[in-house]
Parts: C-alpha cells; structure tokens; sequence
C-alpha cells in the first residue's frame, strides 16, 4: 500500500500547467510542522493534484497560508541540472484521493450583509 496523508499549510499559490492530453495538473507546496522530543521540524512537501475536480477546487478556492489535508501516494522523481541527475519525491493525489480545506487567513470571518438587503421573511 503506498498511502500519504498530510496537514498542512500552502507555503505559496498553486500553479497550474497543462498536460498532453488536454487536462491541467495544480501543484502546490505544502508546509508541515512536527514535534519530537521538545524539538520542532518544519518539512515542505511538493504535491501535484491530477483529480481534475481537485484541481478546480484548488483554483478557486485555495492560496498562499491556507491549511488543507491531501491524501495522495508517494512517487519518485528525477530531472537533471546542470548535467547531474537529482532525487526527489511528490505527493501525487489522483482520482481516489482526498483534499480538505480546514481553513484559510483570508476568509476569517464572513463579508456582512448590506442592510439595504431584501429579506424574504
């Protein structure tokens, strides 16, 4: 079983490109923070959603600091520079996996209505 969850906060915007077969993928990198032993360690994740109704979600609704959980299964990567291959991972989340918004900075509270609003009752 390959399985990852994960929560944490979005350390900048998505981005967003397009495949070959004419649907998008959203990438986005996630923040994580764990305690051991008094210490805390911060590790920042690279996620690419292929679920393209996550990656709908994502455009609209997701940005810089907020908080989600992704579910999705770990992959390795490569890709050279400079002539020298390097190592990697990303969180792929595809057609049966997860994302959850649990909050985000920029919508703390709800806009208020305009009083001059008609009330149906």
């Amino acid at each position: 079983m390959n399985k990852v969850q994960l929560i944490g906060n979005l350390v900048k915007d998505p981005e967003f490109r397009g495949m070959s077969n004419d649907k998008r993928v959203a990438s986005i990198r996630l923040c994580t923070e764990t305690r051991r032993k008094g210490k805390k360690y911060t590790e920042f994740h690279n996620i690419s959603i292929y679920n393209q109704g996550l990656v709908g979600l994502i455009e609209k609704y997701s940005g810089k600091g907020d908080k989600i959980y992704i579910e999705g299964s770990l992959r390795n990567t490569s890709w050279e520079v400079d002539g020298q291959t390097r190592y990697g991972y990303e969180i792929a989340v595809g057609q049966n996996d997860q994302l959850e918004f649990l909050g985000s900075p920029r919508r703390q509270q709800e806009p208020d209505h305009d009083q001059n609003d008609d009330i149906p009752y």
